[in-house]
């Protein structure tokens, strides 16, 4: 739903707000005058934006996803989180929270993500518009399904590859598969 101050908000089918636009304007009832804005472009590099997106923190949610960081956390909210592909990082904009809601950042390009208490925050730092995806579902299966569908599914592996790695850690071989 968009309201008229234009702040978007996300709710579940039967009623629950899921996610919620963080905008802070005088005329907000539980703000004060900072006027912080959900949605935020300013100069970037040539024709591109720097792009921010903001959203309302909730208390108690669990965030889980975004490809594979080195890092120990598994619950993601408190983390900051580089938007880029490295040697030993896979970046995968997507996650699952606890209160029934996957997100997929679809902005390509570097940035980052910061899962606060406070706050949700996502920057692009060149980009042309903000492309976001909000998947609601009442378990976690039914919000990946969604999303695979969308996005696609892999195929099943070929039969000549199965058993390779379960073989050599079931024997206790050490080759890197068996024949």
């Amino acid at each position: 739903m968009i309201d008229s101050g234009s702040v978007i908000t996300f709710y579940h089918e039967d009623g629950r707000v899921l996610l919620k636009e963080h905008f802070r304007r005088l005329r907000d009832e539980e703000s004060m005058p900072l006027n912080i804005m959900g949605r935020e472009y300013s100069n970037g590099v040539g024709d591109n934006f720097r792009i921010v997106a903001r959203f309302v923190a909730r208390k108690g949610e669990k965030i889980f996803g975004m490809g594979q960081y080195q890092q120990h956390e598994l619950d993601l909210k408190g983390c900051m989180l580089e938007l880029a592909q490295r040697n030993s990082q896979v970046s995968v904009p997507f996650y699952l929270s606890s209160i029934g809601y996957g997100f997929l950042w679809n902005n390509p390009g570097v940035g980052q993500v910061m899962f606060a208490n406070n706050g949700t925050e996502w920057v692009t730092e060149s980009g042309k518009e903000i492309d976001y995806l909000v998947i609601a579902g009442d378990t976690p299966a039914e919000i990946e399904e969604n999303y695979m569908t969308l996005t696609g599914k892999p195929p099943m592996m070929p039969e000549y590859g199965m058993g390779f790695w379960q073989c050599s850690s079931a024997t206790g071989i050490r080759n890197s598969f068996c024949l």
